[in-house]
């Protein structure tokens, strides 16, 4: 079964590519119990939504030739690529943030079991939560031993977070507080936020939270450059999920 369904996943993960065509972002589902109403907009806000080409000069004739421009991958691409596993509500003391998490690589039961499904009430919406309960200090000894976890494919599953909305006006504002409440506030404190889930089986997992710092940028350039290229500014963490139980 544990085959299958990396087998699956990994059929997800597949970029598509589809000629003559612009990419598409993946639609917005909220929870089931949500509401039916259908987002009207992407998860994420995009830099622009005007598409121009360059002008084109005609080549001089003593000019060298020129390599084809190679198209570029766009957000909507990456976004295809790290499959959306996940949503909810992330909340740190008074403060909450609506977000959709990512898988980049790893064990995924980890994620199956270790995001809780059971929506909360929060914020007058009953959505599953994450709630920061504890902080880790970003200081090399406990960054060396998330480092060891990490070392095992089997041993931990490495997702990214971002903001999401339904509408744009939603959108920015998830945006602003998973920046001021969540990823300014772990900086400020130099620290990793940590979550406790257990599963059916009660295996406890623990979910540490990483702003961006050097830390991150360093696990995603290594296992997911082509996401460092082109998340540019758009607000994320990284979750590393673990269980708690291996040494």
């Amino acid at each position: 079964m544990h085959q299958q369904q990396q087998q699956h996943f990994q059929q997800q993960m597949h970029l598509k590519q589809q000629a003559h065509q612009s990419p598409q972002a993946p639609p917005l589902h909220w929870p089931e119990g949500h509401g039916n109403t259908q987002p009207s907009q992407p998860h994420y806000i995009p830099p622009s939504t005007q598409h121009t080409q360059p002008v084109k000069q005609a080549p001089s004739a003593n000019a060298p030739p020129q390599a084809d421009n190679k198209p570029q991958t766009s957000v909507d691409d990456i976004f295809t690529r790290y499959p959306v596993i996940w949503q909810g509500k992330m909340a740190l003391k008074t403060e909450s943030a609506a977000v959709q998490i990512h898988y980049i690589c790893g064990n995924m039961f980890h994620a199956r079991a270790g995001l809780p499904s059971d929506p909360e009430e929060l914020d007058h919406e009953k959505l599953p939560v994450l709630r920061i309960v504890q902080r880790m200090r970003l200081n090399p000894l406990p960054l060396e031993g998330v480092s060891k976890r990490m070392e095992m494919k089997d041993d931990y599953c490495l997702l990214f977070a971002v903001p999401c909305g339904r509408t744009t006006n939603e959108l920015e504002h998830q945006t602003n507080q998973l920046k001021q409440s969540f990823i300014d506030y772990l900086k400020q404190k130099q620290v990793a936020g940590i979550v406790n889930t257990a599963s059916n089986n009660q295996q406890v997992y623990v979910l540490h939270v990483f702003p961006p710092c050097n830390f991150t940028t360093q696990n995603l350039q290594q296992r997911a450059p082509d996401l460092v290229a082109n998340l540019g500014d758009i607000q994320h963490l990284m979750i590393v999920i673990t269980t708690a139980t291996a040494t």
